[in-house]
């Protein structure tokens, strides 16, 4: 199915955000996708090497479009450290302007 989403065909985004995954060294793979009711998707995108604690969630009302949400949300909390935000780790800068 050709969606247009923001700014770009749902499977050409797909593909960009599988390919940012790739060249930074992030494993990841999607759980079973669920589908309760009718339009209403939705799937787990889990680290392949921390899957309880890397992990996001897409929704969309198709399958091309959770993906995308998935993908979307699991760079937002690279790019945010959503993802450590509940651990101390001692002595990390966790921004490279971080000072302290």
């Amino acid at each position: 199915m050709y969606l247009l989403s923001k700014s770009a065909p749902l499977e050409e985004s797909i593909a960009k955000m599988k390919a940012v995954l790739a060249d930074v060294g992030c494993e990841t793979t999607f759980s079973h996708e669920k589908h309760p009711l009718k339009h209403c998707y939705s799937v787990n995108l889990v680290s392949v090497e921390a899957p309880s604690h890397i992990y996001s969630n897409g929704k969309g009302i198709v399958s091309d479009a959770l993906m995308a949400s998935a993908l979307g949300e699991y760079i937002e909390r690279l790019q945010t450290n959503n993802f450590f935000s509940d651990f101390h780790l001692s002595n990390r800068k966790y921004y490279p302007e971080e000072f302290g």
